[in-house]
């Protein structure tokens, strides 16, 4: 418990001594300080406020049961033929008694590295818990820092989004930039990317295919709402030529060769556009166009 409180070595706990060290207040516990030096001595160790009643509880016990040691070891160990001053126990006889019983024995060094990686979770600076764990930042991050996996969700999502710059775009996929700009083979009547008409990004330079199904559905759906669009469409004069060029018919003309690269590029993709074709002959359209093409069907009326 000491040690996991404190972040002290098992080296350095088995030695310290009642008679090395004075108290000194901070904050709700205090400071552990050794005599040498000035400025009240080197800091030992801390005891904050929710472990100060078990320390002082167990220095009571300690010296009710060494009363003739009241200036000995801090944590004095009783067996035949004394203790070893300069090697720390290593638990031998406990741990196989542990393991007899199987129960795991949690031992020190487990103990303080469960406290740093804690530390590190927590405040997300190396040096800082370096020195509250009175290493070298090198030394912490090589010998007790342990992966995390929700540390390293938010460093890859934060290098995601510092390393690729795609964001979500109005038509199926993906935009590299927030900066819309034409194609360089763009018809004359297609629609001018704004990064607000699903038509335009489909004319954009920063516009980028997924590789998925659902990408293909996305794609398929968007085409029919875009056919609906078309069907709508009613020239001011009887020549319908004017169609060809029509905003709309472009846009599907450019889904369509986007679902034949699709369709003809793999295997896979293949069925893809086969699936995506099936749902859109029973009407099982894509989610994010599902609603504009029901609200399309209705208000089209009989002209459908």
């Amino acid at each position: 418990m000491f040690i996991a409180q404190t972040g002290l070595n098992l080296s350095q706990a088995h030695k310290l001594r009642m008679d090395q060290f004075n108290y000194t207040s901070h904050l709700d516990g205090y400071q552990v300080r050794t005599y040498k030096n000035r400025r009240g001595g080197e800091v030992l160790f801390e005891v904050f406020s929710s472990y100060r009643d078990w320390f002082e509880r167990y220095i009571e016990w300690r010296n009710a049961w060494f009363p003739d040691d009241c200036d000995g070891l801090l944590f004095p160990l009783v067996r035949l033929g004394g203790r070893l001053a300069l090697e720390a126990p290593q638990f031998t006889a406990l741990g196989r008694t542990c393991a007899e019983l199987g129960v795991e024995m949690i031992k020190p060094r487990k103990l303080r590295g469960a406290r740093i990686n804690w530390l590190l979770r927590e405040s997300l600076n190396p040096h800082q818990v370096a020195d509250i764990a009175q290493h070298t930042a090198e030394t912490l991050i090589r010998v007790y820092a342990e992966p995390n996996p929700q540390i390293a969700m938010v460093e890859i999502s934060r290098f995601h989004r510092q390393a690729d710059t795609a964001f979500c775009s109005p038509a199926p996929g993906t935009c590299v930039t927030s900066s819309p700009k034409s194609v360089l083979d763009a018809p004359v009547n297609a629609p001018e990317p704004d990064c607000i008409n699903a038509s335009g990004c489909l004319f954009c330079v920063n516009h980028r295919d997924i590789e998925s199904e659902d990408h293909v559905w996305s794609l398929s759906s968007l085409r029919v709402l875009k056919s609906l669009e078309l069907i709508r469409y009613r020239p001011a004069c009887t020549d319908r030529s004017g169609e060809a060029d029509h905003p709309a018919m472009l846009a599907v003309e450019r889904l369509s060769a986007k679902l034949r690269f699709f369709q003809e590029s793999s295997e896979v993709r293949r069925l893809w556009v086969g699936e995506a074709l099936a749902r859109i002959a029973e009407e099982n359209y894509h989610p994010a166009w599902d609603g504009f093409i029901r609200l399309a069907e209705v208000t089209a009326g009989p002209s459908l």
